[in-house]
């Protein structure tokens, strides 16, 4: 059954049960009201007879009444049309009647005599001939605090039962159209409120049999529930297609990168099946070695970029950071080997949680990559600072800044290198991107550097920002938020 359907159902069964609620206690109310105006009525005759009998206001006593004599009576005074009125001796025998009822008795049930006969009023309703409904009020003729006789006042209820027939059908075919009104209303409403999602399911079958992840809802409706899903599914189709591109662009160029060495591999080991000079062997034999190094550091690149990219969390356990950038510098200053000069700026004295490892392989990437894209004679300077709550530092993807919550270090990696072009810095960060790639392989990187540093930073809460100026340098700061 489909949700549209459902909520047909749902929505005309809960109208049908309002209306029928409402129709019972409707049909019920005007019975019963209609049925107290008949009773007032009964009772105003019964008096009126009472009081033309002598009796007191209210209580039906009478100091004497010759029954006898009522036949006497002007019995047509108390009736009045669809009003019948009957007078009974203590034996039952009618002793007087109204006119209308013609020659004919009002219907008596024996309990309604017995109960006069004890003093009481009683109202009924009773049975007349032809199967119509008689309301029978009897009051009690008492001398001297006995009953001698019984006044019967009774009225058909014949026009009550028609009404009551006509407000019963009124109310069933009202109830019925209103429902079916409701229904097909509601089915057109559904219909149309839902029509997003069946285009969203619609295309989400399109977008599965055809691999095309382009097509979008562009839903144009009001900002309601069902426009606001619309919404989310274009922005998950825009992030799912920008992954699936990274992804292909990802599997592309790691087969490049690692199809390079191989070729260059496979080319040498041509070479070594033939007659070569001892030179010629060793140049093969050394070509060999330093592919097979180049594609090791691309494997483990990308099984770090792997581990980081998994859900299993990273260990977070104290990490010195003023240390680890001391012990960072130490060892950068071989590998500048004096042809750079790497210095150690201002360093805040900071303890994060987070993987000392990782953390140290963070920074020598970007010393390295700074060292790498720095013409010899030129500076590379470390240093941090913190920041506390409430500053507005730099952030990638929100209009510049960030508010930060709590207090953090910034990590600053600068250099006097050749700089990065303005259109280049957003995709910096993609896993084998090179500005440059014939000079980037040539000075060894394997292109997935900055993308690991960035993982390592954002895998501590962390985030990357890199400020650059081409022919002027370069700095990536990393911001780490300091928790425990």
């Amino acid at each position: 059954m489909s949700i549209r359907l459902r909520l047909t159902l749902w929505y005309t069964g809960l109208l049908a049960m309002t209306l029928v609620t409402f129709g019972v206690i409707f049909y019920v109310t005007l019975a019963r009201g209609l049925l107290a105006e008949v009773d007032k009525t009964l009772r105003r005759a019964s008096m009126e007879v009472h009081r033309a009998l002598g009796a007191s206001s209210g209580n039906f006593v009478f100091e004497h009444v010759n029954v006898t004599r009522l036949d006497a009576l002007p019995m047509d005074e108390f009736a009045a049309p669809g009003v019948y009125v009957q007078v009974m001796d203590e034996r039952g025998y009618v002793t007087a009647a109204s006119s209308n009822l013609r020659g004919g008795q009002l219907p008596v049930d024996l309990a309604l005599i017995e109960t006069g006969l004890t003093g009481r009023e009683s109202l009924a309703t009773l049975a007349a001939g032809g199967g119509e409904r008689v309301r029978v009020h009897t009051t009690p003729i008492l001398v001297q605090g006995r009953a001698v006789g019984l006044v019967l006042v009774g009225q058909s209820l014949h026009a009550l039962d028609v009404t009551l027939r006509q407000v019963g059908f009124i109310l069933v075919t009202g109830v019925l159209a209103a429902t079916l009104v409701a229904g097909l209303v509601g089915w057109a409403l559904t219909r149309r409120a839902l029509e997003p999602l069946d285009h969203i399911a619609a295309l989400a079958e399109r977008i599965t049999g055809a691999d095309d992840l382009s097509q979008r809802i562009a839903f144009s409706g009001p900002r309601d529930e069902v426009g606001r899903l619309a919404a989310a599914f274009d922005q998950m189709m825009g992030r799912l297609e920008r992954a699936f591109r990274s992804q292909e662009r990802f599997v592309a160029d790691s087969s490049h990168e690692l199809r390079t060495p191989l070729t260059v591999i496979r080319g040498n080991l041509d070479l070594l099946k033939r007659s070569l000079s001892p030179m010629a062997r060793r140049e093969a034999l050394v070509a060999i070695m330093e592919e097979t190094l180049r594609m090791g550091r691309i494997v483990d690149d990308l099984l770090t970029l792997a581990q980081l990219d998994s859900p299993q969390p990273i260990e977070h356990k104290p990490v010195d950071m003023a240390n680890l950038m001391e012990e960072v510098y130490r060892q950068v200053q071989l590998l500048a080997a004096g042809k750079h000069q790497v210095t150690l700026g201002p360093i805040a004295p900071a303890t994060i949680p987070g993987d000392r490892d990782r953390l140290k392989q963070m920074l020598l990437n970007l010393v390295e990559n700074a060292l790498r894209y720095t013409p010899e004679g030129e500076s590379v300077t470390i240093s941090s600072r913190l920041h506390h709550p409430g500053s507005r530092l730099s952030a990638p993807g929100e209009h510049g800044t960030r508010n930060v919550e709590r207090e953090t270090l910034a990590v600053s990696v600068s250099d006097t290198g050749i700089g990065i072009a303005s259109e280049d810095l957003p995709r910096i960060f993609e896993p084998f991107y090179r500005v440059d790639k014939a000079r980037s392989r040539a000075r060894g990187g394997t292109g997935l550097g900055l993308s690991i540093v960035q993982g390592i930073a954002q895998a501590h809460g962390g985030w990357v920002t890199v400020q650059s100026e081409l022919g002027k340098g370069s700095t990536f700061t990393v911001w780490l938020p300091i928790f425990f």
